[in-house]
């Protein structure tokens, strides 16, 4: 019995760090979503803001060109 106590108790330590060592991956999975995602919207960001500036300058060149 003895024997079979200590693989148990050896094993259930394992088992703890396996654990452990999984939620740690875990969170660094969601950071990295999470980063990611900040990322994403950031460059959505400057997307739109191109798309709006190229319309912008487009408009003026139109506006120049009508006005010459």
């Amino acid at each position: 019995k003895g024997k079979d106590l200590a693989i148990a108790r050896c094993a259930a330590k394992i088992a703890e760090k396996r654990l452990r060592r999984a939620a740690n991956k875990k969170h660094e999975a969601e950071l990295a979503i999470y980063e990611a995602n900040s990322h994403y919207d950031r460059m959505m960001t400057y997307l739109d803001d191109s798309y709006t500036a190229l319309n912008a300058a487009e408009e003026r060149v139109k506006q120049l060109e009508r006005d010459m």
